[in-house]
């Protein structure tokens, strides 16, 4: 099945965030964090299609 999104239904511009979902028990979470670093952004070119 090919799916082309026709709706906008996001800005053009503004911030992108990260998110983390986590697994297993959350007790064990505590003291525990995740980092990001050289996380780049490229723009891609429309497809034409």
């Amino acid at each position: 099945m090919e799916w082309q999104e026709t709706e906008v239904r996001h800005p053009h511009e503004g911030g992108i965030a990260l998110q983390v979902h986590g697994g297993g028990d959350p007790k064990e979470y505590d003291g525990k964090f995740v980092r990001y670093r050289n996380i780049q952004v490229k723009e891609l070119e429309e497809s034409g299609q």
